[in-house]
């Protein structure tokens, strides 16, 4: 099992973040809230869900959430991410829509660790 921990953060405002785990778990890959700011957090349809990691024709991470819904876009991810984290690298886009009903919390940051 890997784990990796993914901090999103509104463009137009850092202070409004939130913390999501993600698991790798061979196949099985899973993620789920772990932080949020203290009311002002962004707000998420689902407190877990799914992943689907980049292919190799498309750069872009998706988050679902629990029911299948598109929560999280995270573009310009390299499909081997995971590599590079276990390697203790650092991996940033502030290329990442959110998707949860908000059009002012659409434009966010990703880093992941």
């Amino acid at each position: 099992m890997i784990v990796a921990i993914c901090h999103i953060a509104l463009v137009s405002s850092s202070s409004r973040k939130i913390a999501i785990r993600l698991i790798k778990n061979g196949s099985n890959l899973t993620w789920s809230i772990i932080e949020s700011s203290i009311g002002g957090g962004l707000r998420l349809p689902s407190s877990e869900g799914s992943w689907i990691a980049p292919y190799s024709w498309a750069n872009v991470l998706t988050f679902l959430t629990k029911n299948g819904s598109l929560m999280l876009v995270a573009y310009n991810i390299k499909e081997d991410f995971w590599i590079e984290l276990t390697g203790r690298k650092t991996i940033e886009t502030n290329d990442a829509s959110l998707f949860n009903g908000n059009l002012n919390e659409e434009k966010v940051n990703c880093k992941f660790r």
